[in-house]
C-alpha cells in the first residue's frame, strides 16, 4: 500500500479515515461494557423471589377457627351495629348493641337483687344459729353422758365394797359358828370345867349376831345392784335422748343449709340477669371477618330472643397446599399465599 492511499485526496478523506469506528459507537460500547460489569455482581447480591405453584384448600382443624355464630345474650331489640358485612374485626371488638323490650327491667331486677340479698343474710343467720346450737348440744351431751357414766362407776364401786362386806360377814359367821361349836363341844365333854356356860352363851350370841348380819349385807348388795342397773339405764336414756336431740338439730342444720343454697342460687340467677341487662353489648369472640349479619337495626330494631343468632363470623385461618417435590426446596415457611382468581 503506497503513501498515496493514506493521504487525503483533493476530493475528500482518505480510505483509512473512512474505515475508522465512529466515536459515538465507541462510547456506547464502553457504556454497555461498564453496565454489564456492574450488573453481574449486583445480580449476585439481589434477592430473588420465585413463585411456587401448588394445589390445596383452606381448612380449620381447630373448632375455634371455624365459622362462628354471634348470639344474643338476652331477649330484646337490635339497637346499633358497629360492623358491616366484610369488615375485619379483632377479638373483643364491639359488634352490636342491644336494648331490652321492657324499660323497667333493670329497676325490678335491682329490687329483686336487694330482696334476695336480705333473704340470703337471714338464711346465713339461721344456719349460723343452728350450727352454734348443734355444737352446744354436742358439748352438753358429752357432759351429761360423762356424768351418767361417773354415777355408774361410783355405784359399781359401791357394789364392790358391799361384796367385800358380804364376804367379811360370811367369814365372820363361819368363824363364830366354829367357835360356838368348839366351845359347846368342850362344855359337854369331860373337860367341861374348863369352859363355862357363860362362854358358851357368849359364843352363841356372837354367832347369832354374825348370822343376822349376812342377810343385811345381802340386802344392801341387792340394793346396790339395782342402783347400778338404774344408773346404767339412766346413762343409756341420756345417751339416747341427747342423740335424738342432736339428730333433730342436724336435720335443722341440713334444712337451713339447703334453704341457704336455694336462696343463694336465686340471688346468683338474679345477679346474672342483672349483669346481662347492664351489659347489652356483644363483642367478637375471635379475630376474623363479618361474613353475614342476620339481624338488622332498622325500623326500631329487630326483635331477638336469648341465644338467637345475630351474625356469622369467619375466623382467620391458615391455608395449606400440596407442592411438587421439586418445588418444596424453593418454598419458604410462613410465606405469602395467593389464590388464583376464578375464570
Amino acid at each position: 500500500m503506497g503513501p498515496e492511499l493514506l493521504a487525503p485526496g483533493p476530493d475528500g478523506p482518505s480510505a483509512l479515515h473512512l474505515a475508522r469506528t465512529p466515536r459515538g459507537a465507541r462510547r456506547a460500547a464502553w457504556a454497555l461494557l461498564a453496565l454489564f460489569a456492574l450488573l453481574v455482581p449486583a445480580l449476585g447480591f439481589a434477592p430473588w423471589t420465585q413463585t411456587v405453584h401448588g394445589t390445596g384448600r383452606a381448612i380449620a382443624f381447630n373448632p375455634v377457627q371455624r365459622p362462628q355464630f354471634v348470639v344474643s345474650p338476652i331477649e330484646g331489640r337490635v339497637k346499633k351495629w358497629y360492623a358491616v358485612e366484610g369488615d375485619r374485626v379483632a377479638a373483643g371488638q364491639m359488634l352490636v348493641e342491644l336494648v331490652d323490650n321492657d324499660p323497667m327491667i333493670l329497676e325490678r331486677l335491682r329490687e329483686q337483687e336487694t330482696l334476695a340479698l336480705q333473704r340470703l343474710a337471714l338464711a346465713e343467720g339461721r344456719v349460723s344459729d343452728h350450727e352454734r346450737r348443734l355444737e352446744f348440744i354436742k358439748g352438753e351431751r358429752e357432759v351429761l353422758v360423762a356424768e351418767a357414766g361417773l354415777r355408774v362407776e361410783q355405784n359399781e364401786a359401791q357394789v364392790l365394797v358391799v361384796l367385800q362386806e358380804l364376804e367379811r360377814a360370811r367369814f365372820d359367821l363361819k368363824r363364830e359358828e366354829l367357835a360356838y361349836e368348839r366351845l359347846n363341844r368342850l362344855f359337854g365333854s369331860k373337860v367341861g370345867e374348863v369352859v363355862s356356860k357363860d362362854q358358851v352363851e357368849e359364843a352363841e350370841r356372837r354367832r347369832d349376831l354374825a348370822k343376822a348380819q349376812v342377810p343385811l349385807v345381802e340386802a344392801r348388795l341387792k340394793l346396790a345392784g339395782k342402783t347400778v342397773e338404774g344408773a346404767r339405764a339412766q346413762r343409756a336414756a341420756t345417751d339416747k335422748r341427747t342423740e335424738a336431740i342432736i339428730q333433730t338439730e342436724e336435720a335443722a342444720v341440713k334444712s337451713a343449709r339447703s334453704e341457704r343454697a336455694s336462696v343463694r342460687q336465686q340471688f346468683n340467677t338474679i345477679k346474672t340477669q342483672l349483669e346481662r341487662q347492664e351489659n347489652l353489648r356483644v363483642y367478637a369472640p375471635v379475630d376474623g371477618t363479618v361474613f353475614r349479619i342476620l339481624a338488622n337495626a332498622e325500623a326500631g330494631g329487630q326483635l331477638v330472643r336469648a341465644g338467637e343468632r345475630l351474625a356469622v363470623l369467619v375466623p382467620d385461618i391458615r391455608p395449606g397446599a400440596k407442592l411438587a417435590p421439586m418445588a418444596r426446596s424453593r418454598a419458604r415457611a410462613a410465606g405469602p399465599v395467593r389464590a388464583p382468581r376464578p375464570p
